[in-house]
């Protein structure tokens, strides 16, 4: 507990710093490919409930068009669909055109260890730190996340909050000036107010994006500026855009915009990272079930290289040549404690991917062998 307190809290956390840029384009669920998918279907959803609503409001409220931005849901809501126009834009460019982030590699810089076949290969991940780099466009994404998804449902429990309940402002006054127990449900309301609600959950609970407390300034500053343009609306029109919110009453309105920016967002941002956490641990349960049961399935032996802490990076090195199965990689010893044979074929397969995974890896770090593998036949060890 300690320790991740301590890994939250850190001061480089107040910014968007990651190690991982592949968890903000995947689902922490299911296939890479379920993700473009669910923000394409969700884009498409959006622009239909904002079409619908501006439809709406244009033909039937008889206000004038620019009253249409004055509204915190209206505001909100098209703010969810910048951020889901953002996030199906770069998931989008990312599978399609910049694959390599996709692929988990190690995020130590320092030299790995292999052995194949009494040879160590060692491997230095300098020259790949490029893909540990958080983009530009992977940052605005992960700020469009956390603005989007904390404002949103902000406002749709300020909204339910204030439709029921009688603040003593005025008699039984709601959110929207009208009087508890009115018919306000029309299709606007219900779409930016409690599908749009529902639609961050799902999303929540789908994307692998992380979730930092220490960005609990990013939507505080959304509302700050909000009630900000709400006095100065005021001030030069001299009408109010909400009722709970006149400026008129100067200290009660004050003292209800500090409550919402200084404690209930920060409490929504609380609630929020706990559902991260819970889907990260949720995620985890499955993988591990997943691996294991896929395993059991196999009937083979878990993949134990010689090789230090590192040992992600023999998957690396098979990634790049042609596919080899695990039982290869088992040595001798272990095959005769099973009871298996190895054929000729078999070995001949293995002498083959020991010298092109030589020439393979060269290929990635050019200028980094000095012998070739036949010079170093005799050698117990060949360095890279």
């Amino acid at each position: 507990m300690s320790s991740f307190c301590e890994h939250e809290f850190m001061l480089k956390n107040f910014w968007f710093h990651h190690t991982r840029p592949v968890i903000f384009v995947t689902p922490q669920f299911g296939p890479q490919v379920l993700y473009p998918a669910w923000t394409i279907l969700q884009l498409i959803y959006h622009i239909i409930a904002i079409s619908i609503d501006a439809y709406h409001t244009a033909k039937h409220d008889g206000e004038p068009s620019g009253n249409y931005f004055l509204y915190m849901s209206n505001w909100t809501y098209l703010l969810l669909v910048i951020s889901n126009i953002v996030d199906c834009s770069i998931t989008l460019y990312v599978h399609c055109l910049s694959k390599y982030i996709l692929e988990e590699r190690e995020q130590k810089k320092t030299d790995a260890s292999v052995v194949m076949r009494n040879k160590t290969v060692r491997i230095s991940f300098k020259t790949m730190g490029e893909y540990y780099t958080m983009k530009g466009y992977l940052k605005v994404s992960w700020f469009f996340f956390t603005l989007s998804t904390v404002t949103g449902l902000t406002v749709s429990l300020l909204y339910w909050t204030f439709h029921f309940i009688d603040l003593g402002l005025d008699v039984g006054i709601n959110l929207n000036g009208s009087k508890i127990g009115e018919n306000t449900l029309d299709y606007g309301t219900l779409a930016f107010n409690f599908i749009n609600a529902l639609v961050i959950l799902i999303n929540l609970f789908i994307t692998a994006k992380p979730f930092r407390l220490l960005h609990f300034y990013i939507p505080m500053i959304y509302f700050a500026v909000y009630f900000i343009f709400s006095v100065i609306y005021q001030a030069g029109s001299g009408d109010y855009i909400y009722k709970i919110f006149d400026w008129g009453q100067v200290f009660v309105t004050t003292g209800l915009t500090y409550g919402i920016v200084f404690i209930a967002v920060p409490l929504v941002h609380l609630m929020v990272f706990g559902l991260v956490q819970l889907r990260t641990k949720i995620g985890t349960v499955i993988a591990i079930k997943y691996a294991y049961s896929k395993w059991k399935i196999m009937k083979v032996l878990p993949l134990e290289p010689e090789v230090g802490k590192n040992t992600s990076v023999i998957r690396w090195i098979t990634s790049q040549t042609s596919p080899i199965p695990e039982e290869n990689f088992l040595n001798k010893e272990m095959r005769n404690k099973r009871g298996e044979r190895q054929t000729s074929k078999d070995e001949e397969q293995l002498n083959v991917f020991s010298e092109s995974t030589i020439v393979e890896t060269n290929a990635v770090f050019p200028n980094k062998f000095n012998k070739t593998p036949k010079q170093n036949a005799g050698n117990k060890e060949t360095v890279l």
